[in-house]
């Protein structure tokens, strides 16, 4: 996982003004041994605690496989005037979140967003495998069901 020295951190959005802030600080932490950054384009400017990996998102899951860290840290944003649409603009793609208590408003939140079925089987392997649950927990990255799924709540 981690190294001796400290913390890998995957920061994704490390080129605008919120993330290039988040990704200075991250670099200038002494508990912060890696800083794993995905973007679209190069960030940029090396440094030794650096890996800047290029990325689709709309592929980010196969992208990452193999990758560890012990922080996720997600400052991706967009413009309208880039997005095109308001539409567009608030259309939320995936979802970077902490494994809620079960029977939750939260655990409905993101049952909501990837399907009920598709949630219940997450949290069985959190619980099998040992995630961490609550605010300091274990994250999950999760991308929307399909419109046509049967167990998505609207």
């Amino acid at each position: 996982m981690g190294d001796a020295e400290g913390n890998v951190v995957l920061l994704a959005g490390g080129s605008g003004l919120t993330g290039g802030c988040t990704l200075e600080a991250l670099l200038d932490a002494t508990d912060v041994s890696r800083v794993l950054a995905v973007s679209r384009r190069p960030l940029g400017g090396e440094h030794p605690r650096l890996a800047n990996r290029i990325v689709q998102f709309d592929r980010l899951e196969s992208q990452l496989k193999g990758s560890s860290c012990q922080v996720a840290m997600c400052c991706l944003g967009t413009t309208l005037r880039k997005a095109g649409s308001q539409e567009r603009f608030r259309a939320v793609d995936v979802m970077l979140t902490n494994f809620h208590l079960p029977r939750s408003t939260l655990f409905m939140l993101v049952s909501a967003f990837s399907g009920l079925d598709t949630m219940r089987r997450a949290y069985a392997h959190a619980i099998e495998t040992g995630y961490r649950f609550y605010s300091y927990g274990d994250a999950c990255l999760l991308f929307p069901a399909a419109a046509d799924d049967k167990t998505r709540i609207e």
